[in-house]
């Protein structure tokens, strides 16, 4: 995963040894760039799910973005122990923009299905329908377009460049959503079955209305995780200049 587009660069220039051929590095000179490290990616993104202990980067797959709170005025939602799973196990990378001098890199995936489990919380209205529970979910995401974005600056630590990781921006949208929630209604299948007839078929309209903390708590996630590796390793190590 993934806009780790940096971290494997720089895993590529300091720890070629390990990575051997799994890893070719791209030059910041190279007028292709973006299609040199689109072809190294292809090659390395596999590892990438299984994590990176040197700097503290935990397996990918799944991806855990423990609890979230997406309560409203007429509705309380809360997520616990959320995870995502399948986001970098089956994808095809639509797009690479990546700009050395200006700190900056942006990933796209297209990834066939993703799946988020956890516990949750129910209580109130949503949209035009009533809801109470608390149980286990599952959301299955399908044709899933996801784009990563890294914004950064220079710094300066120790006499070397380093690059200061200031944001990271996510886009995660579905081309369709399933919903499978369990015990609502304290058990009761008819109230059950109507609410997921309800938000199945009006799945775009509840993603959109909850979609922007989706993305925060994807993106606060991605940031925390690389900011020790955009800090360890010096920006003039990550290309050839």
């Amino acid at each position: 995963m993934i806009g780790p587009v940096l971290v494997l660069l720089a895993l590529g220039s300091t720890q070629a040894g390990k990575l051997g051929n799994a890893w070719t590095p791209c030059p910041k000179a190279d007028p292709n760039l973006n299609t040199c490290i689109t072809n190294s990616l292809e090659k390395f993104l596999p590892l990438m799910k299984k994590g990176i202990p040197q700097f503290d980067i935990p397996v990918l797959d799944p991806l855990v973005l423990g609890d979230m709170d997406f309560s409203t005025k007429d509705l309380k939602m809360i997520y616990k122990g959320a995870k995502m799973s399948k986001l970098f196990t089956d994808y095809k990378i639509v797009l690479v923009e990546f700009d050395p001098d200006k700190y900056t890199m942006r990933m796209n995936l297209k990834v066939p299905e993703v799946i988020s489990e956890g516990e949750y919380e129910l209580n109130g209205k949503l949209m035009v329908m009533p809801v109470v529970g608390k149980g286990g979910f599952t959301l299955t995401y399908q044709d899933v377009s996801f784009d990563l974005t890294f914004l950064g600056k220079s710094k300066t630590k120790d006499g070397k460049p380093y690059m200061e990781l200031n944001e990271a921006k996510v886009v995660f949208q579905p081309g369709n959503l399933i919903v499978k929630v369990d015990n609502l209604f304290n058990g009761n299948k008819e109230l059950s079955d109507n609410f997921h007839k309800f938000v199945n078929e009006n799945w775009r309209d509840i993603f959109n209305e909850f979609k922007d903390k989706i993305w925060g708590s994807m993106a606060a996630f991605f940031k925390q995780t690389f900011t020790k590796m955009f800090d360890e390793i010096p920006y003039n190590e990550v290309y050839t200049f």
